[in-house]
């Protein structure tokens, strides 16, 4: 905050002069003092303000972006942030972690809180807040799925200390679980004019890991009301549709923003698209398929009048259908291919070896369900097939590795379904691994499977292959 100061000198005598001005408005103080033929001069600092200090602005929004080291803040004008604790329970990060969850809301830059017994804050300020004024704080928060954590809170206070913070602008209780960002938010009003501190704050047990919080932001209450209830539905592998709940207030129209990355208005990286929409609804189209967004909106009421950003909906454009044919793959590549998806219990993944099959039929790798130790059943779906432009009759084709080693529920089955589960799906053929499950073979190796997928199939629309790998328990599964 800046201060206007005024700097007068008294000029001391042994005749004290009265208070006169110089003809400019400016006082002048001025006597004549003569103590043993020194001449003292006393000069009087007038403050126009006996309080200065910085302040961070409003209002303020913070992605973290800034941090440039583990376990750093970033660099905030006029203020800081800080924490109660230390970096080994509570963490800032520059990189996405490969455990417990901890990942950043659209990057990588994000703080954290592991367990512990004590309840821990993460302090940002000062700010100047007036009394009366309603201000608005939130940031999103997510866990790593174990029960412990909470209250988790937004607290304030006049100093960046646990004792001041008893007041709580907004909380979620205990257990906190959810594995994708929530947002806590919460609007307050002080009590008289002053600088104050915002808080983080959240307490736990020794039962969860780590707590992940992102996209801090503090401003003056908008009078122009949030709309709620956002959604948003993939019409197409480059559109989705918007819906939402209309904002109470006389609004203009609304502005949204589909973002790869990112916090809503935070500028122009990760944004895919933006607009502007009279109603309550909207369509957005030039997207790429099989992409992550996230998706806000906010009303605009006129003038410089703008809600606070919507709760943000998240979405994935499915993959473009694959339309001609033949098509073929091979799974040559170290990472399964584009719009090849998992499911169910145990994991698909390309392999050059594993402990059943000595190499692939052809080229650098095949796609692999390794033997765990668990009863697993799992899914690897195809992209989409639409064949309606060309509906002849289709036949599906796979090379199966058969063993002479495993059990009789060892098998792969492949199915044909519209949509990309196993609900309602055909069989079109089940495959046991041992060479002497029927179909029984000679001596194990490759062999080739085909059956023809049914018309409704390839007239109807969409359509996915799925294979279902099962392995049990048993060392010999």
């Amino acid at each position: 905050m800046e201060k206007n100061y005024i700097l007068s000198t008294r000029q001391l005598c042994n005749k004290m002069q009265p208070l006169r001005d110089d003809g400019a408005g400016t006082p002048t103080w001025c006597t004549a003092y003569k103590t043993k033929s020194t001449l003292w001069l006393l000069c009087t600092l007038l403050l126009t303000s006996i309080t200065s200090w910085s302040q961070i602005a409003l209002p303020y929004s913070e992605t973290f972006a800034g941090i440039t080291a583990a376990n750093g803040f970033p660099t905030v004008t006029g203020g800081a942030w800080t924490r109660s604790g230390t970096a080994t329970n509570q963490p800032t990060y520059i990189t996405n972690q490969t455990s417990y969850n901890r990942t950043g809301n659209g990057d990588t830059k994000f703080m954290s809180f592991r367990y512990d017994a004590s309840t821990r804050y993460y302090f940002v300020g000062p700010f100047a807040l007036t009394a009366g004024t309603s201000y608005t704080a939130s940031c999103l928060y997510k866990a790593d799925g174990l029960t412990g954590f909470g209250p988790l809170a937004l607290t304030y206070g006049t100093t960046a200390a646990a004792a001041t913070h008893t007041n709580v602008i907004a909380s979620i209780p205990a257990n906190i679980v959810n594995t994708a960002y929530a947002p806590i938010s919460g609007s307050f009003t002080v009590a008289t004019d002053g600088s104050y501190y915002l808080a983080i704050r959240a307490a736990a047990n020794g039962n969860p890991w780590y707590l992940s919080v992102d996209d801090f932001s503090l401003n003056v209450t908008p009078s122009c009301v949030s709309l709620t209830g956002l959604s948003a539905t993939a019409t197409s592998s480059e559109a989705v549709s918007l819906s939402w709940t209309a904002s109470t207030s006389a609004v203009t129209n609304y502005e949204y923003e589909v973002r790869t990355s990112g916090a809503a208005g935070s500028g122009a990286t990760g944004l895919a698209a933006s607009g502007t929409s009279a109603t309550a609804s909207a369509t957005v189209t030039g997207l790429t398929s099989s992409t992550a967004y996230t998706i806000f909106v906010r009303a605009f009421c006129g003038g410089t009048d703008y809600s606070s950003w919507s709760t943000a909906a998240t979405i994935t454009t499915p993959c473009v259908s694959i339309t001609t044919l033949p098509h073929n793959e091979s799974f040559d590549a170290a990472t399964l291919p584009t719009c090849w998806t998992l499911g169910g219990t145990g994991v698909w993944a390309t392999a050059t070896t594993n402990d059943g099959v000595p190499s692939p039929r052809t080229g650098a790798r095949f796609a692999s369900m390794a033997w765990t130790g668990a009863a697993n059943s799992a899914l690897l779906i195809s992209p989409p097939y639409n064949l309606t432009a060309n509906p002849a009759s289709t036949t599906f084709s796979v090379w199966i590795y058969r063993n002479t080693n495993g059990l009789t529920t060892d098998r792969t089955a492949f199915f044909v379904n519209t949509t990309n589960s196993l609900t309602g799906a055909t069989t079109l053929f089940d495959i046991p691994l041992v060479i002497t499950g029927a179909p029984a073979v000679a001596t194990a190796g490759w062999y080739k499977y085909s059956a023809v997928i049914p018309s409704s199939f390839v007239t109807g629309g969409n359509f996915y292959i799925i294979a279902r790998g099962n392995t049990g328990t048993s060392f010999s599964s």
